[in-house]
């Protein structure tokens, strides 16, 4: 058999194997125990598997490069808190007039986790295809017309959410936790549950926002983002 028709019949042979437990995750309903478990070990079994159920997974994720950027990721919405894990930041506070958005990135985005006065501190993580997006780190993007959900986009190809560069900063964590499971990996090179290697969460996103595609890259921070959040935040960076 030819290699890309054995790659195509494994993967398909996976997508079974996952059937059974995505239906229950988008019913709102939680999978046993024993099922996560046989579905991960399952996982973790080979790194012939793992990269043929990662290539099964991103089939039809839009390409970054192609619209000059460097990553792509799916992206949540989780609202304004006082108390985020890079330093006990206040997500209103430190972007207020400058045009920025505070974000939490993927916990495979960071590592080198540092434990300070209940903070955790991630350092960049990243590599194999994620995003070394740290505390304190900022990026530029922008969202596209498309998501990984089952109903229809609402709004028009030429919204304004899709003609506008986002500026970002890294304030938080989205851990690898339940209620996070299927957005957020929790390690590098791990694609999460609809094939994406990077996930942003946005404490307030922009008008029209619903968990669309966004394809970015790392960028400086402006100086007034360093001053402040070497001013407000307990992580030493």
């Amino acid at each position: 058999m030819p290699s890309e028709w054995r790659i195509l019949a494994t993967a398909l042979a996976l997508n079974l194997v996952f059937a059974d437990l995505v239906p229950k995750r988008l019913a709102g309903e939680d999978c046993a125990e024993s099922e996560l478990l046989t579905a991960i070990n399952a996982e973790n079994t080979s790194s012939d598997l793992n990269l043929l159920q990662a290539a099964s997974r991103q089939v039809g994720l839009p390409d970054p490069h192609k619209l000059g950027y460097d990553y792509m990721a799916t992206t949540t919405r989780y609202g304004h808190t006082s108390l985020t894990s890079c330093g006990g930041l206040d997500t209103i506070k430190i972007v207020k007039g400058t045009g920025y958005y505070a974000v939490a990135s993927a916990q495979s985005m960071q590592s080198n986790f540092e434990r300070v006065a209940g903070s955790w501190c991630g350092k960049d993580g990243g590599g194999s295809g994620t995003a070394p997006m740290g505390c304190g780190t900022c990026g530029k993007g922008r969202f596209l017309y498309g998501h990984p959900q089952s109903y229809a986009i609402y709004v028009k190809k030429d919204a304004p959410i899709f003609q506008e560069d986002i500026n970002f900063i890294v304030v938080d964590t989205c851990t690898h936790e339940t209620g996070n499971l299927k957005w957020c990996p929790g390690t590098a090179g791990r694609v999460n549950e609809y094939g994406a290697l990077n996930h942003l969460d946005f404490a307030d996103p922009p008008p029209q926002f619903d968990h669309y595609y966004f394809a970015f890259s790392p960028a400086p921070c402006p100086e007034e983002l360093k001053k402040r959040f070497a001013a407000e935040s307990q992580c030493k960076l």
